[in-house]
């Protein structure tokens, strides 16, 4: 990726905390500092912390916080208009369908030469397969949310179907 370009736009979908909009900004801003940030999340208690961050720590930047569901980007951003998507544990908070409309909304916002990158859980064998279901159980049980597993052929498919190129890396 060219982040050196002039007008290189990012997006961080979900934040789970300031953390990790500040990590994202950091990386983001060392290799282009005049860099257009945009970071989404759904919940206002993350968009709180967000907006805190950046009025104190980056406001001379060009970065925008919105509360929003990443289901609707394409209602706020314009076609084409994103070089690159950062989602952190993203996936694991859409069931197999809403990740493939999730991913249609992403082909749109992205540039051409866009790309995403994404941690995910994958299950692949007996161990993580027993793992994933402790690890909603906790989620659902501890934080009240829902969150799925998703294997290693459902994300490659999914990324086939919708139009992208998939590739894959220890992070």
């Amino acid at each position: 990726p060219n982040f050196f370009k002039k007008d290189f736009t990012a997006l961080l979908c979900g934040v789970g905390y300031e953390n990790t909009a500040d990590e994202f900004i950091k990386f983001v801003i060392a290799r282009n500092p005049k860099v257009k940030i945009i970071i989404i999340d759904i919940a206002q208690e993350q968009i709180n912390a967000v907006n805190r961050l950046v009025k104190d720590k980056y406001k001379s930047l060009n970065i925008k916080v919105k509360q929003l569901n990443a289901l609707a980007l394409h209602n706020f951003l314009p076609k084409e208009s994103i070089d690159w998507i950062e989602t952190d544990g993203f996936p694991e908070y859409f069931n197999h369908d809403s990740l493939e409309k999730l991913l249609f909304v992403w082909k749109t916002i992205l540039k051409k030469d866009g790309f995403i990158s994404f941690r995910d859980c994958i299950t692949e064998g007996i161990l993580e397969h027993l793992v994933d279901n402790f690890r909603i159980w906790v989620a659902k049980k501890w934080l009240g949310i829902t969150v799925y597993a998703h294997t290693r052929e459902e994300m490659k498919n999914l990324f086939k179907s919708t139009g992208f190129k998939y590739i894959e890396g220890l992070t």
